[in-house]
């Protein structure tokens, strides 16, 4: 032992601090001894098994949904590897080369192989995916390919079963005849990404699509991208519902805000309690007194006055999730949740398929409802309903179901539940909508 004094001037020694406890993000019971990291949260084994080990498993069946996400951010099974065996991560390997080629480049085994599977037993296609086209013909000359499941040749030139006397045919042959005679704008449309060039169908609704294949958004009628804002405003030849030409055709008002996406986690972050509360609720304040004061400026109804105050009630939400002190408070967890809760009726409303008589509430209430996805009142304590513009929409909306005979009652009944729900979310009434919208 040295004889060297210990050295206690920096004062007498303290314990080392309790660990935090962890929360799950969805249930928010304790899971610090046995928790998942998801992105920059934290969920309960038990949460994530039904919640998003499912996913995974109906990705290999849905080239839609992939990849599986948490919000924006892509999940990868190798990074939860005690969750699945070696049979699945083999084949979600499989799938991911299958899904990262390009729809036009992807070849497939088309022999027909013995089945005994309901509900007609028989033959049907092997279906196997074998690789890329690009990768496998060398030089444009004739090849063929052999399935590792059914042990039959593919030809790589038209993806044929390769058998004897074999006479390619062009590989474009089938699909023609499967739209021969329809009218593409109106009866189908084609992807627009030079890759993928997939076909879809739309028998109703907005027509503003996206390819389930490569995720690009496009119109249905013109078959262009729809990135930009703009694009089914009046005066423009595609209306965003009905067809080309329609006396019944409907167009986005240019007046109205554009929407926003909205890119949140499927649950709620974990939180300390009480943190930052009052600061919270100050900055709150000053901003709300901000936007009101934006507003008295102009006219309530000016086109820019809803934008502008749209846009700063955003960026506040963005700048008060950037910080942890502000983010962590009971207040804006709820506020996360109320935004979760009004998704799920946004996502209701675009989902219904109507004949027509109500385009325009449909689309009046996805407004109404994306006014919300700013300040709620689990945040600000009060809907902001002295804004112009958002009191004109809330107005337009029950205009729009009281001139729908029957609404309640009739064949739109889910509609006016959407109805009254918004009504809650108005008055502010977000933990009775909670219980609704499950």
């Amino acid at each position: 032992m040295s004889d060297k004094p210990f050295n206690n001037e920096g004062g007498p020694s303290q314990p080392d601090p309790p660990p935090q406890a962890i929360v799950c993000a969805a249930c928010f019971d304790d899971c610090t001894d046995k928790n998942v990291q998801v992105a920059n949260d934290h969920l309960c084994e038990e949460c994530f098994k039904i919640g998003y080990v499912p996913q995974f498993f109906e990705a290999l069946k849905d080239e839609s949904k992939f990849p599986v996400k948490y919000g924006t951010f892509v999940l990868k099974p190798r990074h939860y590897r005690k969750f699945f065996d070696h049979e699945f991560r083999v084949a979600w390997r499989e799938k991911r080369a299958e899904y990262n080629t390009p729809v036009k480049h992807r070849l497939y085994c088309n022999n027909l192989t013995p089945s005994d599977e309901a509900p007609v037993p028989g033959d049907k296609r092997c279906g196997k995916f074998l690789g890329s086209k690009a990768n496998i013909i060398p030089d444009g000359l004739h090849t063929s390919v052999l399935c590792k499941s059914c042990n039959l040749p593919t030809c790589t030139r038209c993806s044929q079963p390769d058998l004897d006397k074999h006479v390619c045919q062009s590989e474009e042959v089938d699909d023609e005849d499967a739209f021969r005679g329809l009218t593409r704008g109106v009866d189908f449309q084609v992807c627009p990404v030079p890759s993928c060039q997939v076909k879809i169908a739309l028998q109703d609704g907005c027509n503003g699509v996206e390819c389930g294949i490569c995720k690009t958004p496009f119109c249905f009628i013109c078959g262009k991208k729809t990135d930009q804002p703009g694009h089914w405003n009046t005066g423009s030849s595609c209306p965003r519902f009905g067809k080309k030409g329609s006396k019944r055709a409907i167009f986005d008002n240019p007046a109205d805000p554009p929407p926003q996406p909205v890119f949140r986690p499927t649950f709620v972050p974990p939180a300390p309690r009480n943190a930052g509360t009052m600061e919270l609720q100050a900055t709150i304040q000053i901003a709300t007194a901000r936007l009101r004061a934006l507003e008295a400026e102009r006219s309530a109804l000016a086109t820019q006055t809803a934008l502008d105050e749209r846009h700063a009630e955003m960026q506040l939400v963005d700048w008060i999730r950037a910080q942890p002190h502000l983010a962590q408070t009971p207040e804006f967890r709820r506020f996360e949740a109320d935004q979760n809760t009004l998704m799920t009726l946004h996502a209701r409303v675009v989902g219904i398929r109507d004949g027509g008589q109500v385009h325009e509430l449909i689309h009046a209430l996805q407004t109404g409802i994306n006014v919300y996805w700013a300040l709620l009142p689990g945040v600000a304590g009060a809907v902001n309903r002295d804004s112009g513009w958002k009191r004109a929409e809330h107005a337009r909306i029950f205009r729009l179901a009281a001139e729908i005979p029957g609404l309640r009652f009739g064949e739109w009944s889910l509609l006016q539940q959407i109805v009254d729900s918004y009504e809650l979310a108005w008055n502010g009434r977000m933990e009775e909508l909670r219980r609704i919208v499950r």
